[in-house]
């Protein structure tokens, strides 16, 4: 009874004692707080159970970049550019690129090696009828020489297990109909791109740009304009038509990798230009040129006598001569570009196809060449290399 009567009394003199209602209330107002509970201010943004899962499983997404970790074969079989993946066979983590495919971002147990690069673009291809040469594929190399008189490329830094993106141009179209030729296409090997050849032109026309420019013909007191190397450090630019055509329809040369096509003024000049001269490069072991631009097109008939041009070393086709005569392609897996037509009727010669060669030391790997590619390698002393002559795919090392 003491017991009872102490607690009557407390509940009898207690005045602030919480309600059900009031006690329900305070954890309500707890549990929704904003300024400061235990200590942490705007709790608003603390993290419920419910939003960290879903966080967790956001970033686990492979299209949030998060792919995971295991070896090069279960590597995922659809990324996107920017997705990451620790490969457990090479120690390193490695990133999906637009140009390299897979690419390493940092390594433990693999080390990178040196792989040096000859990179040819498609030649231009030559318009029809009095057309002028087409301009060689632009050209880059890390050794020997590379195109547009400049310094040698860099050597690229490979790493075994990576995959590497290679394509080779293909030689621009010879036109059968008036304006029916073509830039060649460009080729690459993982960053590198070498641009297409220019398309040239034909009576009243410039040339077109690329990586070495097409020629250009006149038939006029205009002066037409060869197209220019673009982008610069490929090859050099066509051959300018000029003068007001006393001696006939001479056509300018398609520019090469090593020199611009030989300009043409039609007041004093009665052959037509010579396609721009290639370089060569020991890259096989052997000194080879490639890339030379196509020689301008002729006309003899009416009276005139504009022998053709002739195709700059490294591939580049003759101009046709006579009336009509159709221009000699560029010479394939060289860049070659394409010989001008002679005189009315005639078909302007293709661009030839680029090449992709590739050297690196023996003893560094062997290389897989994949599908979609048709190449072949041999040695050269220490080396190996690896000469792909057309397709689209992808090489590694192992």
């Amino acid at each position: 009874m003491t017991r009872a009567r102490d607690v009557a009394n407390v509940l009898s003199t207690a005045t602030s004692l919480a309600t059900d209602t009031e006690t329900a209330a305070a954890i309500s107002s707890h549990n929704s707080a904003t300024t400061s509970v235990h200590g942490i201010s705007n709790t608003a943004n603390l993290a419920t159970s419910t939003s960290v899962s879903s966080s967790i499983s956001t970033h686990n997404t492979a299209a949030n970049g998060h792919v995971g970790r295991g070896t090069t074969a279960n590597r995922p079989a659809s990324p996107t550019v920017g997705d990451l993946y620790y490969d457990t066979t090479l120690d390193g983590l490695i990133q999906f690129t637009t140009n390299e495919g897979w690419a390493l971002v940092g390594n433990v147990g693999q080390l990178p090696f040196t792989v040096n690069y000859l990179v040819v673009a498609g030649g231009g291809g030559a318009n029809k009828d009095y057309s002028a040469g087409g301009g060689a594929g632009g050209l880059r190399s890390s050794v020997t020489a590379t195109g547009g008189g400049g310094a040698l490329e860099t050597p690229l830094n490979i790493v075994e297990g990576i995959t590497y993106a290679v394509t080779v141009g293909a030689g621009g179209a010879g036109a059968s109909t008036v304006n029916g030729n073509g830039n060649g296409g460009n080729s690459t090997f993982a960053s590198i791109t070498s641009t297409g050849g220019g398309k040239s032109g034909r009576l009243e026309q410039n040339g077109t740009s690329g990586g070495s420019g097409g020629g250009a013909a006149s038939a006029s007191t205009t002066t037409f304009i060869g197209g220019a190397a673009d982008p610069s450090g490929q090859g050099f630019a066509g051959g300018n038509s000029t003068g007001n055509g006393s001696v006939g329809f001479p056509t300018g040369g398609g520019g090469g990798a090593g020199a611009a096509g030989q300009s043409v003024n039609r007041n004093n000049t009665s052959t037509s230009g010579n396609g721009g001269a290639g370089v060569t490069t020991s890259i096989t072991g052997s000194s080879v040129t490639y890339a030379g631009g196509g020689g301008g097109g002729g006309y003899t008939a009416s009276g005139y006598n504009n022998p053709a041009g002739a195709g700059g070393s490294g591939g580049g086709g003759a101009g046709g001569d006579g009336n009509p005569s159709n221009g000699t392609a560029g010479t394939a897996n060289t860049g070659g570009g394409g010989g001008g037509a002679s005189g009315n009727q005639g078909n302007g010669g293709a661009g030839g196809s680029g090449v992709v060669i590739l050297s690196w030391l023996t003893a560094n790997g062997s290389i897989t060449i994949g599908a979609g590619l048709t190449g072949s390698t041999t040695t050269s002393g220490p080396n190996t290399i690896a000469t792909i002559t057309a397709g689209t795919g992808n090489v590694s090392w192992s």
